[in-house]
């Protein structure tokens, strides 16, 4: 027998590896694929051969996870097989594509895998998209230890995501507020919002009014306990790199942080024993009150659970519960930014530009795509400005910054804001009657510039000129994705 199946059998056992039993127009054998359906240990399918009555039942069955080895691999055959591929593996007249005949259950699983293996050569496994640094791979540990043991838990039986926790850690600037999953949905685990910005966040989730317009400037830790066949590539290799595969039986923790601009990534430096911290209190903190979370204020009450830490001299610590009406402080109100043109450039513009009776439309928001950093492996979405015009739509000005933390502070970004409309005017050469912005953040770094342009500058919710843009680039991108 070959070393590898004939080019006609591989194009005919890739029949083998879709699943059909759904109705006819799902039978796509371009998207549908027996992954797509069989997850977990013990799931069952059936595989129709097309143009056949042909069909083979399939048992999902546990096998050694190997990330080097990862792929299908039979581990067996039954007799039925034999002369299935027999057939398939003859043309027409009943010759044989290959010499000799299987004859076999093991010989037939032996041209299955052949064939499998057949298929993947010449592909290259893709470098791992996350790494650990030896130096925190005992904070590793020690954050996955908590994870499972959260899991262990499952304080979402009795704690709905509705009931806000707050915790203030000894040593961190920043009130935590965490939601636990599990309980209203089949998504199991915890989302922590971080600070100020966070609990805004939480304040718009639970809005019924005000939409997701604008992007969020808050920093989340969220652990999702997946499906085993679920579970991404990436953090199983993970796991396989530190050594603790096999503790994983149950509970599949995926771990990441996200940050404004910034793609969801695992954990890095001291965010990764911040994450175990943090995991550690709300485990304590369910199973204190697991016999008592009605205590546990609901979102609507407009208070909330909160636990504090006192700290003695021997760094003992002691929590403290409360129950809190959260509010945002005002060192992260924006406050008016003052012109960084001189008055001599401004009067200079206003005698050399006409005003015109329009109004544009300014607004940002985190690109679609994202790019390389060559200092992290963790890529970053670009701040997208875009200004258009208000009645018609047209484009008249856009920029990117991929400094993507200068966003969320006010110097730098009032600076870029302010130079874009600058830039946005001098090639209209002319200035507008008025500017509508949906962002705070413009809104004051703007509106004083304005004001000695002798432009109104509007706080608005909607911009509907800007979101039909942000719409025509997301179909852009889109096809030039699908063309690639």
């Amino acid at each position: 027998m070959s070393n590898h199946p004939s080019e006609e059998m591989a194009a005919q056992l890739s029949c083998i590896l879709q699943f059909t039993e759904f109705e006819a127009e799902t039978r796509n054998p371009e998207l549908y694929f027996v992954s797509d359906f069989l997850i977990e240990p013990g799931d069952k399918g059936t595989c129709r051969f097309y143009e056949s009555d042909k069909k083979i039942d399939i048992l999902l069955e546990i096998i050694k996870d190997d990330y080097e080895q990862a792929g299908p691999y039979c581990i067996g055959c039954g007799r039925g097989m034999i002369s299935f591929l027999n057939t398939i593996n003859s043309d027409e007249n009943g010759t044989l594509f290959d010499e000799e005949e299987i004859s076999s259950p093991s010989e037939a699983a032996d041209v299955l895998n052949e064939f499998l293996d057949y298929y993947r050569e010449g592909e290259e496994r893709e470098p791992l998209q996350f790494s650990v640094k030896p130096e925190d791979e005992a904070d590793w540990q020690y954050l996955v230890h908590q994870a499972l043991n959260f899991a262990d838990l499952e304080p979402w039986q009795w704690i709905n995501s509705d009931q806000i926790l707050v915790l203030d850690l000894p040593n961190y600037s920043e009130r935590l507020y965490c939601c636990i999953l599990g309980q209203m949905s089949n998504e199991y685990g915890v989302a922590i919002y971080v600070g100020d910005q966070g609990l805004q966040l939480i304040h718009r989730l639970f809005s019924d009014t005000e939409a997701l317009d604008r992007p969020p400037l808050a920093s989340v830790f969220n652990l999702s306990l997946c499906r085993p066949g679920t579970f991404p590539d990436e953090d199983r290799a993970l796991f396989s790199i530190l050594q603790m595969d096999t503790e994983l039986e149950s509970h599949w923790p995926m771990l990441r942080v996200q940050k404004p601009g910034y793609m969801p990534w695992l954990p890095q430096g001291e965010e990764i024993s911040l994450f175990a911290t943090i995991l550690e209190k709300l485990s304590q903190i369910a199973h204190d009150y697991q016999n008592r979370a009605e205590e546990f204020p609901y979102y609507s009450h407009d208070t909330c659970f909160y636990r504090k830490y006192t700290v003695d001299g021997q760094d003992v610590e002691t929590p403290v519960d409360d129950k809190i009406v959260p509010v945002v402080s005002d060192r992260y109100e924006w406050k008016d930014s003052e012109p960084w043109a001189s008055k001599l450039e401004l009067q200079k513009i206003k005698k050399t530009t006409r005003q015109n009776k329009s109004w544009i439309e300014v607004g940002g928001i985190f690109a679609p795509f994202s790019v390389a950093q060559q200092e992290s492996e963790q890529p970053v979405f670009p701040w997208m400005q875009l200004a258009v015009e208000h009645s018609s739509g047209q484009p008249l000005h856009s920029d990117l910054i991929d400094d993507v933390q200068i966003v969320g502070k006010q110097e730098p970004f009032s600076q870029f804001a302010q130079d874009f409309l600058l830039q946005t005017i001098e090639k209209a050469g002319q200035r507008p009657s008025g500017i509508l912005v949906n962002q705070q953040e413009l809104y004051h770094s703007l509106r004083p510039l304005c004001r000695k342009l002798g432009i109104i500058c509007n706080l608005s919710k909607h911009l509907p000129k800007i979101d039909d843009a942000l719409d025509e680039i997301q179909y852009e991108l889109e096809n030039e994705s699908a063309y690639e």
